[in-house]
């Protein structure tokens, strides 16, 4: 087929797939001026996002409240959400717990996660530990692992609940397994517990195999080109590195060192990072440090300080670092 022929083509496919939106739109909008409830939510988020060219967050808003208002635990959610973001209303934090709390107390998990974070901040309610736990449990006990790390984070500070690590360990263990939504957090926080034995037997091995699952997930999810928030993955690296996390280390230190979306690049704080994991003894942090000397980038060039720490990832069975070695001693 050539060029012109699946231009055509496509263009026919576009045109039919818009007059199928088309008839599907007029059909949900007639349901819902009879007050169907499904309808009306339906055309809300048909207005909201953009599926049929028509993009109007006044009008989504003006749906999902009818549907809302009919009990839909759907639409009382978007309104949260909505009301939350400032989509189509002003800003308002108590109207967005009120319409949060409709929907979790009909079992909307992320309603109920919503209103736990909503009374851990004290935004738009009274601050209050023990509701926020109260939600955040309800959210955990459908699965949700943002509410499973939240809820162990909440044992483990005494927050609401009566200190208790290894309560804590539990619910991180679940939002850490999770799949395929894993909790980075939860990731962290386990390995946290095993390196401190805090709720766990201390556990050098089981503390290093979760820091790497958090440190690895974060860093290619967030960082990589599908989510583009390098600066987001930055901070939360630097925080779980500064738990211990000498992967996390690692990691920040590849974000300085080409830079990203919000993270400037900087070889000499690149170093910094690469040091604290490679003291520690992670091997790619040591190669990239022996890297770093080798070349001059980020610290004064030292080919002693390069052998040092191409050295110490050899004796781990690091092949580049082997082969560096090899190439020096030339």
């Amino acid at each position: 087929m050539n060029r012109a022929l699946r231009g055509y083509v496509g263009l026919i496919a576009l045109s039919f797939a818009l007059m199928v939106q088309a008839q599907d739109f007029e059909a949900v909008k007639s349901a819902a001026e009879r007050g169907d409830a499904e309808a009306q939510l339906s055309l809300g988020w048909m207005y909201s996002s953009d599926e049929c060219g028509i993009q109007n967050h006044t009008e989504a808003v003006k749906w999902f409240l009818k549907a809302a208002k009919q009990g839909n635990v759907n639409a009382q959610h978007e309104l949260g959400e909505i009301y939350t973001q400032g989509k189509g209303v002003a800003h308002n934090d108590a109207e967005a717990a009120k319409w949060y709390r409709k929907a979790a107390e009909q079992g909307h998990w992320r309603a109920q996660y919503m209103l736990g974070v909503m009374y851990s901040q004290g935004k738009g309610v009274a601050r209050s530990d023990v509701e926020a736990v109260k939600w955040f449990r309800k959210a955990a006990e459908q699965g949700d692992a943002f509410s499973q790390n939240h809820l162990g984070e909440r044992y483990a500070k005494g927050r609401g609940v009566v200190q208790d690590h290894v309560e804590a360990v539990k619910w991180f263990r679940k939002a850490a397994e999770m799949k395929p939504d894993a909790s980075v957090d939860a990731q962290n926080n386990l390995g946290v517990a095993y390196a401190n034995g805090l709720g766990v037997a201390k556990n050098d091995a089981e503390a290093m195999k979760w820091f790497r699952k958090a440190a690895e997930k974060e860093y290619e999810y967030r960082a990589g080109p599908a989510y583009d928030d390098t600066a987001g993955a930055a901070k939360w690296l630097r925080k779980a590195a500064e738990q211990g996390n000498i992967f996390a280390a690692y990691y920040l230190g590849r974000i300085y060192t080409e830079g990203g979306e919000g993270v400037a690049e900087n070889k000499a704080k690149a170093a910094i990072w690469f040091r604290k994991a490679a003291e520690q003894g992670y091997v790619d942090a040591q190669f990239q440090l022996g890297e770093m000397y080798y070349s001059g980038e980020g610290v004064a060039k030292n080919h002693a300080e390069a052998a040092k720490w191409y050295r110490k990832a050899a004796k781990q069975g690091h092949e580049d670092a082997q082969k560096a070695l090899k190439s020096m001693e030339k």
